[in-house]
């Protein structure tokens, strides 16, 4: 049986402003970089009454700590609504158009301990997994809750720092 510790439930991004649909990739780029294996649980595009574009979805990204024992798990959330709008400046008849809109990322973080149920299955070690757990794993599972909080708000901070790479359009 798989046993959660939860590391986080609250990390949130939110920005609005020009280029919403270039932190998907960033996104995904942040997370591969860490060494997650992303999986696309969820998906959804809509195209809105007003013209704009809408996109949401729930990745799972997974990543072995220890060997067929503890696993690292970032369920990321995300949403995307943007509208090509003409680029600020630009004169014409027909003028450049970029995208802008807003972008909301929102992450949970949990560790998964026996995800291959070594201890569980076996009916010599199922009496003792839950000391293990709770006696003999214990500070090696907080050092591995502390690394994936860690893991989630770096992911934030790589966006952030990508946003800042993009060109400033006023």
């Amino acid at each position: 049986m798989v046993k959660r510790y939860w590391a986080f439930r609250d990390l949130r991004f939110e920005q609005e402003g020009y280029f919403p649909n270039e932190l998907y990739k960033a996104l995904w780029n942040a997370l591969t970089d860490r060494g997650y294996a992303v999986f696309e649980w969820r998906y959804a595009q809509a195209f809105l009454s007003s013209g704009a574009n809408a996109a949401v979805g729930i990745w799972v990204c997974t990543k072995e700590i220890e060997k067929k024992y503890t696993l690292s798990v970032l369920d990321v959330h995300w949403k995307f609504i943007w509208s090509m709008v003409p680029k600020p400046g630009a004169t014409g008849e027909n003028p450049p158009q970029i995208p802008k809109g807003k972008s909301i990322i929102w992450m949970n973080g949990a560790v998964h301990t026996d995800y291959v149920n070594k201890w569980t299955d076996s009916l010599l070690l199922r009496p003792f997994f839950p000391i293990r757990e709770n006696y003999f794993y214990r500070k090696r599972r907080l050092v591995h809750l502390d690394a994936v909080r860690q893991d989630g708000e770096a992911v934030l901070k790589n966006l952030q720092e990508y946003l800042n790479f993009l060109p400033t359009i006023r």
